[in-house]
Formats: C-alpha cells, structure tokens, sequence
C-alpha cells in the first residue's frame, strides 16, 4: 500500500505543478520559459483529459487526497 501513497503523493504533486502552469500559460503578460512549455508539452494528453481547465485538475487533486486518507 505504500507503493500506491507514494503514486497518489507524488501525483498530487504533479498536478499542482500544472495547475500552476496553466495559469501562467493563460497569463498573457507571462512568458513561458523553454522549459516550462516543454512540461506542459509532456503532459499534453493529461491537460486534454482535462481541457486545460485548472478547477477540473483541483477536483481530481480533491478525489485522490480524499483516497490517501484511507492510509492514515
């Protein structure tokens, strides 16, 4: 089981990454560095799933802390 905490902890993590992201990408007086549009690049499928929309990620982030609860 703490393989799948592990999972779920550092994909949190990764989300709000992105969530982050997204909001600098949506931020019209930001640039992008080369790097950070390459993450979003990489996690291009992921984002489709989600239509860029950063609520739709933090309600997957909710979901999946409410299933790490259950290891505590």
């Amino acid at each position: 089981m703490t393989t799948l905490k592990s999972v779920y902890e550092s994909n949190i993590k990764t989300w709000k990454m992105l969530i982050n992201l997204v909001n600098k990408w949506n931020d019209k007086s930001y640039d992008l560095t080369d790097e950070e549009w390459d993450t979003i690049k990489y996690y291009k499928s992921f984002l489709d799933v989600h239509f860029n929309d950063v609520s739709s990620i933090k309600e997957t982030i909710i979901e999946t802390e409410k299933k790490l609860l259950k290891f505590n």
